[in-house]
Parts: structure tokens; C-alpha cells; sequence
């Protein structure tokens, strides 16, 4: 699908971009520092493969030390490259709008193409990285005050976020940290009802209520191991 050329281009614009942005743009080049790992090894080229996954380890470990929130490595048994198109692509699109947020941009713009990079990195496999840039951006967004009109749709968002990290979290078998992501939805949306004439009117809880049933069977299922 891809020429190795290809992917160390890749590689070297997402590293560019990395040091530009002094560590703050990461999963465009961990993610193609897999892919580009996962062609060496189907070439033979093992060293290589071994420099690039050294390399996008070291990354990860710095990420994780920033988020201070300890869980296992996930063995990645998928295919990056089945969904490198659609995730790099929405990895450029979060790069894109969290410059736009840092320069007083949407918030909401950047929550949405999180959780859509989020969802392709989890079926490539890569739901440690989905996990981490949840954790990094429920902090950004968190942080932010939001402009009149869209509080109510951010906070549905966090809230979304939240019950996603939960299921990345019991998906890479840490169910304390699970247990806490999914929690922590009731306590901000009580601090937000709290507030007088707030509307809830905005949030979709069907699909509030769909993500609660998804982490519910996960957790029996992973009770009745």
C-alpha cells in the first residue's frame, strides 16, 4: 500500500512537526513510526523496525509521564496501515485545530476531531495512543472557558470524552482507571446542573445511555474472566 520512502517521509514531517511544536504534536509520529516499524518488519529490515519502535516508546513514555496515570502496554495485533489514511488524516485535522484553540479558536471543533482520531487509532489497534490523547486533552479542554453559545455542547462533549477514555482504559485492562473515567462524567455534569438556567437540552443521551451499555458489558465481560 505504501512505499517505505513514503512512510519515512511521513515520518519526517511528523518529526518535524513534534519538535516545532516541542513535544506537543506526538500522534501523528508515533502512530507513523508504527506503520513505518510494521513495513521494515515486512521487509526483513528488523533494525529498522527495532530504531522505530525504540524511538515512538520513548515518546510514549514521556507522554505518560506527563499525564501521570500508569497502565500496561496493549499488544497491538492489527494492521496500522488498514486505517493510516484516516488517521493521519484526522491527526492533521487535531494538529490543525488545537493551533486554532491555542490562538482562541473553537473548543468544540477541537473535542470533535480528537474523538475522531480517537476512534480510528482504537481500530487500528493503537488504544494506548487513543488513551494518552484523551488524558492530554480532557486537560486542554478542561482548562478552557467557554465562549456563549457552546458550553453546553462542550460539556457533552467532556462528558463523551470521559465515558470513552473509561472504555480505552478497561480495554487495556486497567478497571481502577476505568472505573474513575466513567465516574467522573456524573460529578461535571452535576457541577454544570448546578448552575442556574443551564440547559441540558443539547446533550444526546441516547448516546450517552449506548456508551454506559457498552462499558457496562465490558465490565461483566471482563468480571467473568
Amino acid at each position: 500500500m505504501y512505499s517505505i520512502s513514503e512512510l519515512q517521509e511521513e515520518v519526517a514531517a511528523a518529526r518535524s512537526r513534534h519538535i516545532a511544536s516541542d513535544g506537543a504534536e506526538w500522534v501523528r509520529l508515533v502512530f507513523a513510526l508504527k506503520t513505518l516499524s510494521e513495513a521494515y518488519s515486512s521487509q526483513g529490515m528488523y533494525e529498522d523496525a527495532a530504531a522505530c519502535d525504540k524511538e515512538s516508546n520513548a515518546i510514549l513514555g514521556n507522554v505518560q509521564d506527563k499525564n501521570s496515570s500508569p497502565f500496561p502496554l496493549s499488544k497491538n495485533e492489527d494492521s496500522v496501515l488498514t486505517f493510516f489514511d484516516e488517521t493521519n488524516r484526522w491527526a492533521k485535522k487535531a494538529e490543525e485545530s488545537r493551533t486554532e484553540l491555542e490562538n482562541g479558536g473553537s473548543p468544540t471543533k477541537y473535542a470533535n476531531t480528537v474523538i475522531a482520531l480517537c476512534e480510528y487509532l482504537c481500530l487500528s489497534g493503537q488504544t494506548k495512543i487513543a488513551l494518552l490523547k484523551y488524558e492530554e486533552d480532557l486537560r486542554v479542554l478542561l482548562s478552557k472557558s467557554p465562549v456563549n453559545g457552546v458550553e453546553r455542547e462542550l460539556t457533552y462533549q467532556i462528558m463523551v470524552i470521559f465515558l470513552k477514555a473509561s472504555e480505552c482504559a478497561l480495554d487495556l485492562g486497567n478497571e481502577s482507571l476505568s472505573r474513575r473515567y466513567s465516574v467522573y462524567p456524573l460529578l461535571y455534569l452535576a457541577e454544570k446542573a448546578d448552575k442556574d438556567n443551564w440547559d441540558s437540552s443539547s446533550i444526546n443521551w441516547n448516546y450517552v445511555a449506548n456508551l454506559c451499555k457498552t462499558l457496562i458489558n465490558k465490565q461483566l465481560r471482563y468480571e467473568n474472566r
